[in-house]
C-alpha cells in the first residue's frame, strides 16, 4: 500500500532572508507550477513561508499583499485537487531572536501569528498548518513549549486543520535511532491536540552527514534510516509526515532513494505522506537536488511513487482516526470505521464500536472492546493487566509486542486457563487476560508479533553503541567498539576492529566475519543464542569445527592470529551445529 500524500516543496517565497522586493529578493510560483506537478502527479504542496514576511511586527498585522500570495497558492493547489502545507520556513527563530532563550514574549508573538494564520485559512478544506520549519539548537521542552502555544492558539480559533508538528534538532529522523534520544521522545510523547488532527513532521536527507548538501546518498541508508522513528511512531500510535528530502538521480547510490521511497510506502500505517526538496522557479537545473522538467533530475525517481489520486479534502485532508488518552485513566471511544486506539497511562477502557480497529491499552490496567468488525488486541512490554472483553475467534487478533516473543511457539508457555478465560502471563503485574476463550480455541493464526528491527551503527572511531529493549541490528564500523543488544532478540556485528560485544537477554546472533579483528562476546548463551559465520570458505558446521579451540574457561573461534571470536565461559563441547548460522 501506498502513502496518501506525495509531492513537492515549492520554494521562492522564503528566499531572500526577510523583507525585499517580490520578483527580485523572493518569488511567488504561478498557478502553471501547479498545474506541471498536477500533471506529474504530486497531490500535496509543501510551501515555505517567511513569518517577517507575513507579519513584520511581532503581534501586529499580517501584510496584505504577502498574505494574498499565500491565499493565491491554495486556490492554485486546490483547483488542482492538491493538498498544501503552509510551512513557516523559520528554523526556530524571529526577526534574529530564537526560541532556544525560551522568551514569553517570542512565544506570544509565535502563538499570535498562528491565530491569525488560522483565522485566515481555517475554512480551506485543502491546507494543513507546518508550524515550524525544522528547529535547531533548542532545548526539547523549550521548543514543546512554542509548539503547544501554537496549537492551542489554532484551536482556539474553531480550526480543525491538521498540524504538523516538527522535532528538533533540524527534524532529523536519524535522530530516533539514538539511545540519548529518549528525553526527546518523552516531550513529543506529551504533547497534545485537543483536536487531535496532527503529525510529527520529520525530515531526513541520505548524504553523509544527513544535512543534504550532496546528492551522493549513504550505501544501506534508504531503507534504514528511518526505523527507530518508526518503531516509535507504531508504538505511540502517532503519524508521520517526511517534510524534506532529496533525491539526485545521478548520485551515488542512487538507488538508495528508491528504497527510502519504499520504505515510507511500506510502512504507510505511519507515513501520512512526503515532500521531496527542489522545486520551484529559482532553483538552477544544476542543483543536486532540482526537481523539474529536466531529463536526470530527480523527479525520474519520484514518477514511481506519486500518488496522482487528487485528495478528497471533505474525507480525508482532514481526518484522523488516530484515538490517544491522556497520563490519566480515560474512556476512549472509536467511530464506525477503523480506528486506532491508544490508552497512553492510566486505567483506560478501549472501545472500537464498528470497523477494523486497533487497540493498545499501553501502560496501566485496561479494559478493552473491539466491538464489530475485524479488531487487533495489541499488548506491549510494561502493558500492565488487561482485560479482552469481546475477543472474536473468528475475527481478531491479538499483536505480541514485547521482547524476546516473535513466534506462537515463544507465547505458548504463558498461556494459562483461568476459569473460562485465557491468560497470557508475563508476571504478577503483566498479563492479558481474553475473556470467554478456551485454549483448545486458540491457535497460531489468532495472534501477530512484532519482529521489526532498530538499526544502529558506529563510526570510524572507538565507541560504545547501545541498543534498546527491543530488536536492534548493531554494527560496529570501524573501530575497537563496545556494542550492547540489552533486551530483545538481537544481531550483534563489530564489523571491523576489536570489538566487544554483550547480547543481553533474548535470543541474539553475534556475526563474526571476514576481517572482523579479534571480538570477545561477553554473555553468550548456549540454550538461546547462536553465531552468524560470514567467511568465505566456511558453509557447513565441519568446516568450523577445526576452528574451535578451548582457551580456559572459554572457546574460540579462531581463523588467524589477527581474527577470531571469544565466546566468554562457553566450553567447546557445549557447541554443535544448531548454535550456527552459516551460508
Amino acid at each position: 500500500m501506498s502513502v496518501e500524500f506525495t509531492g513537492v516543496n515549492l520554494s521562492g517565497l522564503e528566499f531572500g532572508g526577510t523583507g525585499g522586493t517580490l520578483g527580485t529578493n523572493y518569488i511567488a510560483n504561478g498557478e502553471t507550477h501547479y498545474d506541471y506537478w498536477s500533471d506529474a502527479g504530486a497531490n500535496t504542496i509543501r510551501l515555505p513561508f517567511t513569518w517577517e514576511r507575513l507579519q513584520p511586527q511581532a503581534n501586529g498585522a499580517l501584510d496584505a499583499d504577502y498574505l494574498q500570495l499565500l491565499h493565491d497558492a491554495v486556490d492554485y493547489a486546490q483547483a488542482h485537487g492538491q493538498l498544501l502545507i503552509l510551512d513557516m520556513h523559520n528554523f526556530g527563530e524571529y526577526s534574529g531572536q530564537s526560541m532556544a532563550g525560551g522568551s514569553t514574549a517570542l512565544k506570544d508573538a509565535y502563538a499570535d501569528v498562528w491565530e491569525k494564520i488560522a483565522n485566515e485559512f481555517k475554512d480551506e478544506p485543502n491546507v494543513w498548518f507546518g508550524i515550524m520549519n525544522e528547529p535547531h539548537d533548542i532545548a526539547v521542552g523549550t521548543w514543546m513549549d512554542f509548539a503547544q502555544a501554537a496549537t492551542d492558539a489554532i484551536r482556539d480559533t474553531g480550526a480543525e486543520n491538521k498540524i504538523l508538528v516538527p522535532t528538533v534538532d533540524w527534524s532529523g529522523a536519524y535522530r530516533f535511532n539514538d539511545t540519548d534520544y529518549l528525553d526527546e521522545m518523552a516531550a513529543y510523547e506529551a504533547f497534545t491536540d485537543p483536536a487531535n488532527n496532527f503529525a510529527f513532521e520529520i525530515h531526513q536527507y541520505l548524504d553523509q552527514y544527513s544535512g543534504g548538501v550532496s546528492g551522493d546518498a549513504v550505501d544501506g541508508r534508504g531503507a534504514t534510516v528511518m526505523q527507530g522513528v518508526t518503531d516509535w511512531a507504531r508504538e505511540n500510535g502517532f503519524e508521520l509526515f517526511v517534510g524534506e528530502f532529496g533525491v539526485a538521480a545521478d548520485g551515488a547510490n542512487a538507488d538508495e532513494y528508491t528504497d527510502f521511497l519504499n520504505f515510507m510506502d511500506a510502512n504507510s500505517d505511519v507515513f501520512l505522506g512526503w515532500t521531496a526538496w527542489g522545486a520551484g522557479e529559482w532553483w538552477p537545473t544544476s542543483y543536486h537536488y532540482y526537481l523539474g522538467a529536466q531529463d536526470g533530475s530527480g523527479t525520474d525517481i519520484l514518477d514511481d511513487f506519486f500518488n496522482p489520486s487528487p485528495v478528497d479534502f471533505d474525507n480525508e485532508a482532514n481526518s484522523s482516526n488516530f484515538i490517544r488518552g491522556t497520563s490519566s485513566s480515560d474512556i476512549l471511544t472509536g467511530t464506525s470505521v477503523a480506528d486506532t486506539i491508544l490508552g497512553n497511562a492510566g486505567n483506560d477502557v478501549l472501545e472500537g464500536l464498528a470497523g477494523d480497529d486497533v487497540l493498545n491499552g499501553q501502560a496501566g490496567d485496561d479494559v478493552l472492546f473491539g466491538g464489530a468488525g475485524s479488531d487487533t488486541f495489541v499488548y506491549q512490554t510494561g502493558g500492565g493487566i488487561d482485560y479482552v472483553k469481546d475477543f472474536n475467534l473468528a475475527d481478531d487478533v491479538v499483536s505480541i509486542n514485547v521482547a524476546g516473543y516473535e513466534t506462537f511457539a515463544e507465547i505458548q508457555p504463558l498461556l494459562q486457563q483461568w476459569g473460562p478465560n485465557v491468560a497470557i502471563y508475563f508476571d504478577a503485574n503483566n498479563y492479558l487476560v481474553i475473556e470467554n476463550s478456551s485454549l483448545t480455541d486458540l491457535s497460531s493464526r489468532h495472534f501477530t508479533f512484532d519482529t521489526s528491527r532498530s538499526l544502529f551503527t558506529g563510526t570510524s572511531t572507538a565507541e560504545y553503541i547501545g541498543g534498546t529493549n527491543g530488536r536492534d541490528t548493531i554494527l560496529g564500523g570501524v573501530g575497537n567498539d563496545v556494542l550492547e543488544g540489552f533486551a530483545g532478540n538481537d544481531i550483534l556485528n563489530g564489523q571491523a576492529g576489536d570489538d566487544v560485544l554483550f547480547g543481553g537477554d533474548g535470543n541474539d546472533i553475534f556475526v563474526f566475519q571476514s576481517g572482523g579483528g579479534v571480538d570477545y562476546a561477553k554473555d553468550f548463551d548456549l540454550a538461546h543464542d547462536q553465531i552468524k559465520i560470514d567467511v568465505v570458505g566456511y558453509d557447513e558446521f565441519a568446516d568450523i569445527q577445526p576452528l574451535l579451540q578451548q582457551w580456559g574457561s572459554n572457546t574460540a573461534i579462531y581463523l588467524d592470529a589477527n581474527n577470531y571470536l571469544v565466546l566468554e565461559n562457553v566450553s567447546t563441547a557445549g557447541l554443535n551445529s544448531s548454535h550456527f548460522l552459516l551460508a
